[in-house]
């Protein structure tokens, strides 16, 4: 191909999709490698096709700081390049790594946000009819199919990188990387090569390294395959996002609550339910997952359940209406019940229900002696803490939604609701039965026993004991 069958190719693909509409300035994402230098060249050539004039082009560079004298290197290459040409050049030095391992990203995805953020900050610098160009080709869609495909990814994800999202346009993204270091090749255009490109450290590295060539022996042209199969599949990708925002449209809904007849939501098609349930979810800042949508989807098709979605986040279906909505933060003084306690001024505490709690503190304990299950009154429920495991308040309460506990000698960490239905508690016994917590949450389960967390040990120095005298009579075994 020709440098000028490979310009016409370009300005034909961007003028397809509208990248250049109206506008006025273009900031370029520039490495200094082959695919970022001719989308630099193009956009600064004289060549108007059917952009006429090209618009202000402002360069934009990070330097990452992970290859060290090499990052330097690319830094210096694209600013001596600009400053020939006389393009305005902005650079911006970030530690990658560090930033990585503070926000638990990998070093690929926390560099492509850091960039895009720099990115964005350049362009809110100009007038609205600005456009950001990335240098991404055919390949680099290729390879993010692939790449979304190994991890299960909804239609959304193989629809692959878009040619245009929001003020985001992929000038290249039409081209293959051959074309582009054909063109670079011919009109004599100088770029620096990344050693990490070589390196399989990297998925996307490996996917080219070791995929694609297969894949390319099967079909010399699976880029170009790729790109068409995207292309349709975008198209079917906006249709069922079209339908799922025209039935989110017409669910009732508050900023705090989204409720409507399950029925009628069950008779959508299960590509739209879902698209459906992931804009319901992200209307109250939830990441929207697999397997939220498939517990919600099974939900409407059972006309049944509710789920804990996020804190004071809560899902349902009941009476044939589905919901989903936020409960107030839950405030201490609504609780039926919730006394301050201090052991050490006043070890005993008389509450409703003709229930009354004696603490003992026990500053000289010797886990020799301790037996993990001692016999006493059946007028008495008893538990054992370290007093020293204790964090900042203590509190006597009841249970309250959502409490989770991980009790000693039981291994597993389970919603109070959970251990109350396995032991087939009746309602009035489970909102009556007293919870002792601090700060960090639950120590003591009436009935059920001492929090792991909170457990005495061969290291406790203060013991605590909780006895609960039920003048009613009767007994809850530990």
């Amino acid at each position: 191909m020709s440098c000028v069958d490979f310009k016409e190719k370009v300005f034909a693909w961007m003028h397809e999709n509208a990248m250049l509409e109206d506008c006025q300035n273009v900031v370029i994402g520039v490495s200094g490698g082959a695919d970022s230098m001719a989308l630099l060249h193009l956009l600064t050539s004289q060549y108007t096709g059917n952009v006429s004039p090209l618009p202000n082009v402002i360069v934009c560079h990070v330097n990452h700081g992970l290859r060290g004298a090499e990052s330097d290197r690319d830094e210096a290459f694209v600013c001596a390049y600009c400053r020939k040409h006389a393009i305005q050049c902005e650079v911006r030095h970030v530690d990658c790594a560090a930033e990585a391992s503070k926000m638990g990203k990998s070093v690929e995805d926390m560099g492509r946000s850091l960039r895009y953020r720099f990115f964005e900050e350049i362009a809110q610098a100009f007038p609205a009819k600005t456009r950001i160009a990335t240098a991404h080709n055919a390949d680099d869609q290729l390879e993010t199919v692939l790449f979304h495909l190994t991890r299960g990814s909804a239609l959304s994800g193989l629809c692959g990188i878009p040619p245009v999202r929001g003020r985001i346009i992929r000038p290249l993204l039409c081209c293959s990387r051959g074309e582009i270091e054909s063109y670079c090749m011919e009109q004599g255009i100088d770029y620096v090569t990344d050693s990490s490109n070589l390196s399989d450290a990297y998925t996307r590295n490996r996917l080219r390294h070791c995929v694609v060539p297969v894949l390319r022996a099967l079909n010399p042209s699976v880029s170009d395959a790729v790109m068409r199969c995207t292309q349709s599949l975008r198209t079917d990708d906006e249709l069922l996002d079209t339908l799922a925002r025209d039935a989110y449209a017409s669910l009732t809904r508050s900023e705090d609550r989204i409720s409507d007849d399950a029925l009628l939501l069950c008779e959508l098609h299960a590509s739209v339910l879902s698209r459906t349930l992931c804009l319901m979810l992200e209307q109250f800042g939830i990441q929207p997952s697999y397997d939220k949508v498939e517990t919600l989807m099974r939900m409407r098709r059972e006309n049944s359940g509710k789920v804990n979605l996020a804190a004071n986040v809560y899902a349902q279906v009941q009476g044939g209406i589905f919901s989903i909505w936020r409960a107030a933060a839950h405030p201490i003084d609504s609780d039926p019940l919730c006394v301050a306690a201090d052991p050490l001024r006043c070890p005993n505490y008389s509450l409703p229900g003709g229930k009354e709690i004696v603490f003992t503190l026990n500053a000289s304990f010797s886990p020799v002696h301790h037996n993990p299950s001692p016999k006493i009154n059946k007028n008495i429920l008893s538990g054992l803490l370290d007093y020293d495991r204790i964090q900042g308040k203590l509190l006597i309460t009841t249970r309250r939604p959502g409490d989770a506990v991980r009790l000693h000698g039981r291994g597993v960490t389970k919603t109070l609701k959970k251990l109350f239905n396995e032991s087939a508690l009746p309602q009035q016994v489970r909102d009556s039965l007293i919870v002792l917590r601090d700060d960090k949450g639950i120590l003591f389960v009436e009935g059920f026993g001492t929090a792991e967390r909170a457990a005495v040990g061969t290291a406790t120095k203060k013991a605590l004991r909780l006895e609960i005298k039920k003048h009613t009579g009767g007994i809850l075994l530990l």
